[in-house]
């Protein structure tokens, strides 16, 4: 979903951290796998942070499709904020029930998403939230989400495609191996970005829309030239941000 741009960030010297929070026992066709599948879904996730450039990879492991909603999973996201000390948090789109016209958006996703965000707000920031945790506040600068119905922040992974590709080749339980397929699945996932929002990066992207990823960006304390930083970007709001890259007309 999202691996074009931390492939960019972690390039880039910045250090990413991977959250997963349930444990993918249930990612199977084969009852019989689901014992096994919990060790077989934390190496591949992990072998695939490796091709991203990931340092550390966090698991919570709830239970696949059982992620509950409340106060045991914020307190969980919040240690690791708190431990990690992340300037930007990047989580799904909790409002995003389903995305574009094609995905229903697994209910994991959409209770990962929420509790992340509040545990950036009010919960990793706040001294008397989860005291019992013994560690040091952490407030997050911004929160990018994705799988967003809403993005207003589109960036351009037309260089970090292949590898973004050779990560999810790392999925071999998901059935990810298959190159074509997983030109045919990202491109038709993303048609809708470019079909239903305009500007640069849809545009120049028209025929490609597995080169773009989406992410709806909330800046409480606005970290000026990031969206820069992941050039070729658009993003509305921000007088630097472009889309060129650096020497290119």
């Amino acid at each position: 979903m999202v691996g074009g741009t931390l492939l960019r960030l972690a390039g880039q010297g910045h250090d990413v951290t991977y959250l997963i929070c349930t444990d993918g026992s249930k990612g199977t066709r084969d009852v019989s796998e689901i014992s096994r599948m919990q060790a077989v879904r934390q190496r591949e996730q992990q072998d695939a942070g490796r091709v991203i450039g990931v340092r550390s990879v966090h698991f919570l492991n709830y239970i696949d499709g059982e992620l509950p909603e409340g106060l045991a999973l914020r307190r969980d996201i919040v240690r690791v904020i708190r431990t990690e000390r992340p300037d930007v948090v990047l989580a799904w789109d909790p409002t995003s029930v389903w995305i574009g016209d094609t995905v229903i958006n697994h209910i994991d996703h959409r209770t990962a998403g929420k509790e992340a965000i509040d545990a950036v707000y009010p919960g990793a920031g706040n001294v008397a939230m989860f005291p019992e945790l013994g560690l040091e506040i952490s407030r997050t600068r911004e929160v990018w989400l994705y799988g967003s119905n809403h993005p207003n922040v589109f960036v351009d992974i037309e260089s970090e495609f292949e590898k973004k590709v050779k990560a999810l080749q790392c999925h071999v339980s998901q059935h990810y191996t298959d190159r074509d397929y997983l030109y045919r699945f990202l491109r038709d996932d993303n048609r809708w970005i470019c079909r239903d929002f305009d500007n640069p990066v849809t545009r120049r992207q028209v025929a490609r829309p597995e080169y773009v990823e989406s992410f709806r960006r909330i800046a409480l304390d606005p970290i000026l030239g990031l969206a820069s930083a992941l050039s070729p970007v658009w993003e509305p709001f921000s007088q630097t941000d472009h889309v060129t890259k650096e020497g290119e007309s």
